[in-house]
């Protein structure tokens, strides 16, 4: 897959983000693979190369940014390094994401823009596979706040009516991690889609 206008790792990066746009099944068929993305990860900088996801009428876009940091340890030496953004909204009808799959490489740094237009709460929690149905039922206990849960990645307090934006630590395997709702009965609704890392 070719993307005009972006150059090198960035346009990789995106590709690979665009490419899984469709339901909101976990890709179950990702292989085991190395990365040797390795190196220190920052928010900022300068924006490169963004494109919208396609496919089931999402409006998800990814967008990765080029950072450069120095380490006095190494005698001054720059440091280049991607940070995929992926943004998603949720149906501001009802308790469901606009986009049911996102994906990412193995290793990178993402952050997710959430925005929930509705004025009821929903949010956006990445959990470790498997753990999904267990992270719901304990979020029912502290209504849908997924806060010190037990294999909850990444998360976001429940929002109604604004945007947040959530850090997502690098993902060292590949696989499919769900991310879903944890407001109490939402999960359980179908409110649930998936990273899949690659």
């Amino acid at each position: 897959m070719r993307v005009k206008g972006a150059r090198g790792a960035g346009a990789l990066i995106m590709a690979l983000a665009l490419a899984g746009c469709g339901n909101n099944e976990i890709d179950h068929s990702i292989q085991t693979g190395t990365s040797d993305n390795s190196g220190p990860h920052d928010a900022g900088g300068s924006g490169f190369g963004s494109g919208t996801g396609d496919g089931t009428g999402t409006d998800a876009t990814a967008t990765t940014a080029q950072t450069t940091t120095s380490d006095s340890g190494s005698g001054g030496q720059g440091t280049t390094s991607d940070v995929l953004t992926l943004a998603i909204s949720n149906n501001p009808d009802e308790a469901l994401y606009s986009q049911g799959v996102m994906q990412a490489p193995v290793g990178s740094k993402v952050v997710v823009n959430y925005n929930n237009p509705s004025q009821e709460p929903h949010n956006w929690v990445l959990v470790q596979p498997g753990k999904e149905q267990a992270v719901a039922e304990a979020a029912n206990a502290t209504n849908g706040d997924p806060a010190n849960i037990e294999g909850v990645i990444a998360w976001s307090a429940p929002i109604a009516g604004q945007s947040t934006t959530i850090e997502v630590p690098p993902l060292p395997e590949p696989g499919g991690y769900p991310y879903i709702c944890t407001v109490p009965g939402h999960y359980e609704a179908g409110h649930k889609g998936a990273l899949n890392v690659r």
